[in-house]
């Protein structure tokens, strides 16, 4: 059985997150978890007529290829949704065969099968009663929404003090 992955030609990625987006609908899932995302590489200066930025949409380990759409005949949700039409779904050796023809491409292959179950118990219990235990003081401020001007400018503060950490006997370290 072939191996598969995504050919991604980063040099045209317009940095839409359309695959981000449609993967995270696709898959269901929840705030902070993604099976691709849309890294951005600069933009810095090469010289005094070039300057690099470059989007660059990378699968992460949660990424299955869509495993199901495959299934069905059809391309993962990212490549179908792929405003740009920089990303190519197919074995690595056609891949790998594209791949030699043109610079600035990427060829990903993800974990074979998916095989991380993000939906497993997350521990819930909260940092500030987690850091209770650990003799650790937490300071949260956040600025007046009243006096920003609705740009959504907030910012969070967020400090770690440690405090002095008493040993007893028996977790002194000789």
């Amino acid at each position: 059985m072939p191996s598969y992955g995504l050919l991604i030609d980063y040099e045209y990625c317009s940095g839409c997150h359309a695959c981000e987006v449609a993967c995270k609908e696709e898959h269901g899932f929840p705030v902070g978890k993604f099976g691709i995302r849309v890294y951005s590489d600069g933009p810095w200066q090469i010289n005094n007529r070039q300057t690099n930025w470059n989007k660059v949409p990378v699968p992460t380990d949660l990424c299955d290829l869509c495993a199901d759409r495959v299934a069905a005949g059809r391309k993962p949700t990212c490549v179908h949704h792929c405003l740009a039409n920089v990303m190519k779904f197919g074995t690595i050796d056609e891949l790998a065969e594209d791949l030699k023809r043109k610079d600035k491409q990427v060829l990903f292959v993800p974990r074979p099968g998916g095989d991380l179950d993000w939906r497993e118990e997350i521990d819930t219990t909260s940092v500030v009663d987690k850091l209770r235990g650990a003799d650790i003081a937490l300071e949260y401020s956040v600025a007046d929404d009243s006096a920003l001007d609705g740009a959504s400018n907030a910012s969070f503060k967020l400090a770690l003090q440690r405090e002095e950490h008493k040993l007893d006997d028996r977790q002194k370290v000789d």
